[in-house]
């Protein structure tokens, strides 16, 4: 460990989201992986567990593109232009209020 890496200390609202379990997102829903499995994250300056991660593997990748290639032919394609681009500016919006969390993340 150094001095630098011993001063800095994250955000409550990034303390938070670190003590989650994080799980996959497929088809609209947080699941955990199909074989349960895990990994656990380190911060590489402290080699402090800072959180766990589901792990993917080919049972939740079809599962995924399935659920993807089911939104592409259903609400998605129904959307005009216009409807796309105010949930992609939706979206846009939603990542800038996260950009202090994902910053200390980084």
């Amino acid at each position: 460990m150094n001095a630098a890496a011993d001063a800095i200390s994250p955000s409550t609202e990034t303390q938070e989201f670190l003590t989650r379990k994080h799980k996959l997102l497929i088809d609209g829903q947080w699941v955990d992986s199909a074989s349960g499995d895990t990994i656990t994250v380190e911060d590489p300056a402290t080699e402090q567990t800072i959180g766990e991660v589901a792990i993917g593997g080919a049972e939740d990748i079809d599962r995924a593109v399935a659920a993807a290639r089911k939104a592409l032919k259903g609400e998605w394609a129904k959307l005009t232009s216009y409807d796309r681009s105010r949930l992609i500016w939706r979206l846009a919006d939603e990542l800038e209020a996260s950009l202090n969390l994902a910053t200390e993340l980084e």
